[in-house]
């Protein structure tokens, strides 16, 4: 329920999708009961969904909210849907695929193109990889939070997407900056025009690269 799970929250429960959601932070809770969600005890009970969403900022903490002691495999049902959006090695989501997989439940690989902000606004890319027809069962949900999305194959195909988009922004800030400092004295370029030219120009990076700009 942090910056991009608790817009997506905010962006389905404003489209009539009810959401019960799951975070160890009590204050995201609270934002999203604010944005008229539900809260679940543990990521258990959060699982016992149709659809699962999962965003979170480590593979660490997706073996835990999964794989873990209370984790989302305690509860899923068969026949459920866990859609992983997070930016991780493709090996750790294929993991809680494989580990999800004889409880019958599908896993996807759907990283997105886009920031929290763009979240907000709809305005991001669903990179949808994996079971064609699971992601096609997905796409009211995808509606509600993104302007698009895009099915790419196989399970994996969404991330080795957004590795490519990922390294292709590294290489337009590098040099992008690299240009604005050849025309004056270093340290010339102010905060903000860099701000607003990332924000405006690479609406496809993801807020973990946004973050640490």
């Amino acid at each position: 329920m942090g910056a991009m799970g608790g817009a997506m929250a905010a962006r389905l429960i404003a489209a009539g999708i009810p959401v019960s959601g799951f975070d160890i932070d009590e204050s995201r809770l609270s934002a999203h009961v604010r944005a008229g969600g539900t809260t679940a005890p543990t990521a258990a009970e959060a699982g016992a969904a149709d659809v699962v969403i999962v965003s979170l900022p480590s593979e660490a903490s997706l073996a835990q909210a999964i794989l873990g002691r209370d984790g989302v495999a305690k509860r899923i049902r068969a026949g459920s849907v866990l859609v992983e959006t997070s930016t991780f090695p493709i090996a750790a989501k294929e993991e809680v695929r494989d580990r999800l997989h004889p409880l019958g439940v599908t896993v996807l690989d759907c990283p997105l193109s886009g920031t929290a902000d763009q979240i907000i606004t709809g305005d991001v890319v669903v990179l949808a990889s994996g079971e064609r027809a699971a992601v096609e069962r997905c796409s009211a949900i995808f509606a509600a939070f993104a302007r698009s999305y895009h099915y790419l194959g196989e399970f994996g195909a969404g991330s080795r997407l957004k590795f490519v988009a990922n390294l292709l922004v590294g290489i337009h800030n590098i040099a992008a900056r690299r240009r604005w400092r050849s025309r004056g004295p270093p340290g010339l370029i102010s905060r903000q025009r860099w701000r607003r030219c990332v924000t405006e120009r690479v609406p496809h990076a993801c807020s973990r690269c946004a973050a640490r700009r």
